[in-house]
């Protein structure tokens, strides 16, 4: 039986999870994405485009195309959608072009459709969707946010109806969609949707690490709460902001490590890192006593298996992946800032909470390449 995946990925989303997981599973991969620096060529742009696990795999890239659309575009200074736009139909053509006759073609959302229609003009080639949010309600979501909290807008323009008209297509294309959450799959077409959470793989470090709280929490050894993400009304930082008002003057710090997409506002107990690279992510887990990820709207979340890996306990909402077990190693609540704070409040009185609950942070087994890769393989 032909078993040969041909996999669409503009970016380096999940660390190229679904092409590693397939290659694990033992299927045939062609991997296909705009850009591939397997000898460190020392491009800026293409740091972490690369993955050992896929040394040997067969990979078409488009790096200095990409590099001339990408210059191109930033000398014109694009609207950003229409940037976003043009990239996605930039990929596809070339995608297009590179794809032959595979048994299986996987594409991520957005850019799906000119992979799916030529698949469908080779006959006999499944597609399968990587459906990578809810959505258009994710919009709604974000302008209901952007109107209660108006002082901290998103610097985010609504996509163009033209968007989801395309998006739409790709539904109607797809054999299978998948999608990471039941949260993500709620507004899909339920006969095609079959549900695989994330992939992840731990760094080294993480198997031994142990953590550990002071017996109290003062002004000189404050809890540290962590954000680590695009911070965005989508997120909740907008709800985050609100319950770090609602706890000033508690032994409570917040600590945002992220881009930020709204206008940031200073607070004496949050301190703003901004972007940093994946070296240094490692350490803001290890340093946080508590991770706080009050998603209004989130396909997955891949920061709650980073943080489980870090035995970081997790403050997390029902509008993402389950990763956290609630009131076992974290908690999953309303992301509404009295709730927060009254939590946090608890929290930085009983350390021992903490302390038990990341005992118990442990990965599952379905969230490894392996359990991906047989639940691809079975579409």
């Amino acid at each position: 039986m032909d078993n040969s995946w041909t996999i669409c990925q503009l970016g380096a989303r999940e660390h190229y999870a679904i092409p590693r997981a397939l290659k694990q599973a033992g299927a045939s991969t062609h991997l296909i994405t705009e850009a591939w620096q397997p000898l460190n060529y020392g491009i800026p742009r293409f740091s972490g485009r690369y993955h050992t696990e896929l040394t040997g795999t067969r990979t078409t890239a488009f790096n200095l195309s990409s590099i001339i659309f990408e210059f191109r575009h930033r000398s014109k200074k694009t609207d950003q959608w229409e940037r976003i736009i043009e990239r996605n139909n930039w990929f596809q053509k070339k995608a297009t072009e590179a794809i032959e006759k595979p048994s299986h073609l996987f594409s991520y959302s957005y850019t799906a459709r000119r992979p799916f229609q030529k698949a469908k003009s080779l006959g006999n080639t499944k597609t399968i969707l990587g459906q990578i949010d809810p959505g258009p309600v994710e919009w709604d979501i974000i302008q209901a946010e952007s109107e209660r909290f108006p002082e901290y807008p998103s610097l985010i323009k609504v996509p163009p109806a033209s968007y989801w008209d395309e998006w739409k297509e790709e539904l109607t294309l797809a054999d299978h969609i998948v999608a990471n959450s039941t949260w993500a799959a709620k507004h899909l077409p339920s006969e095609k949707v079959s549900i695989i959470p994330l992939a992840y793989s731990p760094p080294k470090e993480a198997a031994n690490f142990t953590r550990n709280y002071p017996q109290e929490f003062t002004t000189s050894r404050p809890l540290r709460v962590l954000f680590l993400g695009i911070a965005t009304p989508r997120k909740g930082i907008a709800r985050l902001i609100a319950a770090a008002d609602q706890v000033k003057g508690l032994p409570i710090e917040f600590h945002i490590v992220g881009t930020p997409e709204i206008p940031i506002t200073n607070r004496k107990n949050i301190t703003w890192h901004g972007s940093c690279p994946r070296s240094e992510v490692s350490d803001h887990y290890r340093q946080a006593d508590v991770f706080l990820f009050p998603t209004l709207s989130d396909g997955f979340g891949m920061t709650q298996l980073e943080a489980m890996a870090w035995k970081l306990p997790s403050i997390t909402t029902p509008y993402c992946a389950p990763v956290v077990t609630d009131k076992i190693n974290g908690r999953i609540l309303e992301p509404e800032p009295d709730v927060i704070a009254d939590l946090l409040e608890t929290l930085a009185k009983k350390p021992d909470q903490l302390t038990s609950w990341s005992e118990k942070c442990t990965l599952s087994p379905k969230f490894s390449l392996s359990n991906i890769g047989s639940k691809l393989i079975a579409l």
